[in-house]
């Protein structure tokens, strides 16, 4: 006959080791934006445009969503979320709308004659040699995600903090 203690031991210890599989072991991870459902939590306007936008993951797995790389930026900034409490900055990547990058690592295109939601006209790539190709059609400036930063800074910011 089976011994019930022993039924138990076996039952709890399954349980325990799918909440540290499930809880502990589990690194933040952005998600897919929901184009045309999602709202972007620093200018309240609905996420449309599927070239732009970004999120910010937390190291508890809060997820915070932007319409533009300006309105995640911003959001940094002006530390509504605390700088410890960042797990992940991403961005879409604008050649392949369906792709979050890592907003660090991204570089970026500022050009007035591609129009970002926000209007400082901050597009995001993956890599330099795509940025470049579009570049050459939409006549700009690649930068980095510290240079994002001070336009943002100096262009949305300034005089607020």
């Amino acid at each position: 006959m089976i011994n019930l203690k022993y039924i138990l031991t076996i039952v709890s210890t399954s349980y325990i080791g799918l909440f540290l599989v499930n809880f502990i072991g589990c690194t933040p991870e952005p998600e897919p934006i929901r184009f045309g459902s999602d709202l972007c939590v620093y200018c309240k306007m609905m996420i449309s445009d599927t070239r732009f936008g970004g999120e910010l993951v937390t190291t508890k797995s809060k997820i915070y969503k932007y319409d533009s790389v300006e309105c995640l930026s911003a959001w940094c900034l002006t530390e509504r979320t605390k700088p410890e409490d960042i797990h992940s900055l991403w961005v879409v990547d604008f050649d392949h709308p369906e792709k979050l990058i890592n907003a660090r690592q991204s570089i970026y295109l500022r050009s007035k004659d591609l129009r970002s939601p926000m209007g400082l006209n901050l597009s995001a790539f993956s890599d330099r040699t795509t940025a470049e190709k579009v570049e050459r059609l939409y006549i700009g400036a690649l930068i980095d995600w510290d240079d994002v930063q001070n336009v943002v800074k100096d262009n949305w910011l300034k005089g607020i903090n």
